[in-house]
């Protein structure tokens, strides 16, 4: 019996396999009403984006939210001659699944290390955020087209000979991502940010593991795939008289607007995980600054800082990191500085390989923080499933855990299988709240 509970464990679409016969069906017995929400029998006003998406399927026009996804829902909807709610959530659930295999695949493709990279696995797939996949929303085209993306920028790592199918493929996945919903900004952020550092670490590290001319080439690739994918929704906006910058102009209505609000260094207000979403991203981009050094100014001691008081700042990142700057004089942290910066530099020739997916990812994650941070007036909600609902993060957390900046974090199995806990507990709770209504979009 155990031996054949290790197998189907450690089998390579296990976690699927726990989302399917365990998480789901336990959700469904603390509530039932999560199956009429699944089979479109009826929609809930509390659902706000999803109601919007659905009005769009019905009449095409300039609006917030992009043109794609109510554009597949009407058109499968008169394949299928079924209702709009139901084909959103069809289609949903179908591009998530989808997703969560390429995820699985990408995940191992990337892995190094077996066992961690499995854990790594199933906190993708019974992320908390994984319930979006199941609602209806972009959540799930988008990661699909997101997974295509990277799988994209792996096969040019891979891959020395150019290309042009390459290039043309990467520039259609982007403008669909462009169609999806706004990745213009976080696109251009990422790629600049991700070429700025590699330039500067490279300078100071002698660093020849990565293709510099080539991942300039990709990153122009995917922004001028943005910025065509906008291009058509702006003339489509000019068109029907809204001009073309509408889309953000309606931003507006949505409680957004510019703004330095330090209260949400400490209090969301509203679920932890929007909270989570802040800080995360932050705290796996710290581990690139081990090495890391401009203008002769090395920031190995605040990465080592970041991580000292790592499964406090888990849980309520103000505190571990408040915690690791009042206790900041400690031996053993001395000694794993001088341990891990010379590691690092001699053998982490993995992370070198990876760099640029290592920041494109986590930067793009990062940017999702740093709008919501700087725009939301009210409460950060959303941001969890913005950082946590899309496979930047996690492709970004694969290649840390995967490399020797691992030894960053102290009991790593530990602290990756209780974070598994408290994701497939806190999953489980979104799917109740799903069928109830509460689920906060």
């Amino acid at each position: 019996m155990n031996l054949c509970l290790r197998k189907i464990y450690f089998s390579k679409y296990s976690p699927i396999l726990f989302l399917f016969i365990l998480v789901i069906p336990s959700s469904v017995l603390i509530n039932s009403e999560i199956l009429e929400r699944l089979a479109g029998i009826h929609i809930s006003n509390k659902y706000n984006d999803l109601d919007h998406y659905l009005s769009l399927a019905e009449n095409l026009r300039c609006s917030a939210f992009y043109p794609l996804w109510p554009f597949l829902i009407k058109s499968f909807s008169h394949l299928k001659y079924i209702n709009l709610h139901l084909t959103a959530i069809t289609l949903s659930i179908t591009f998530g699944l989808i997703s969560l295999f390429i995820g699985i695949n990408t995940i191992t493709k990337l892995s190094v290390n077996k066992k961690l990279s499995k854990i790594v696995s199933y906190i993708y797939v019974l992320s908390p955020m994984t319930v979006f996949f199941f609602v209806g929303y972009t959540e799930a085209i988008f990661s699909l087209l997101s997974w295509i993306a990277i799988f994209l920028v792996i096969k040019f790592h891979n891959d020395d000979s150019f290309k042009f199918s390459n290039y043309l493929s990467l520039f259609i996945v982007y403008a669909l991502l462009s169609l999806t919903r706004p990745t213009m900004v976080q696109t251009i952020f990422s790629s600049f940010g991700s070429l700025i550092l590699i330039k500067l670490n490279n300078s100071s590290s002698n660093n020849n593991k990565l293709d510099f001319q080539k991942v300039i080439k990709v990153s122009i690739c995917m922004i001028i795939g943005c910025l065509f994918g906008y291009l058509l929704i702006g003339i489509f906006c000019s068109v029907s008289g809204e001009g073309f910058l509408a889309p953000f102009s309606y931003q507006k209505e949505w409680d957004k607007s510019l703004g330095f609000r330090p209260l949400f260094l400490l209090n969301s207000r509203s679920p932890v995980i929007d909270l989570w979403g802040l800080y995360y991203p932050f705290l796996i981009f710290a581990s690139y600054l081990v090495d890391f050094s401009v203008l002769r100014i090395k920031f190995e001691k605040l990465s080592l800082l970041i991580y000292k008081n790592f499964p406090i700042t888990l849980i309520y990142p103000p505190l571990g990191l408040l915690i690791s700057i009042l206790k900041k004089s400690d031996r053993k942290l001395i000694r794993s500085k001088s341990f891990l910066v010379n590691l690092s530099q001699a053998d982490d020739l993995y992370f070198q390989e990876n760099e640029f997916l290592f920041l494109y990812c986590i930067l793009f994650s990062i940017s999702h923080s740093l709008i919501c941070f700087f725009t939301q007036e009210q409460f950060l909600y959303a941001l969890g499933r913005y950082v946590f609902g899309q496979p930047y993060f996690y492709v970004a957390f694969a290649i840390l855990i995967n490399s020797k900046r691992r030894m960053l974090i102290n009991n790593q199995k530990i602290i990756l299988t209780f974070s598994l806990i408290i994701s497939f507990l806190y999953l489980i709770k979104n799917f109740v709240d799903f069928g109830d209504s509460k689920l906060l979009l």
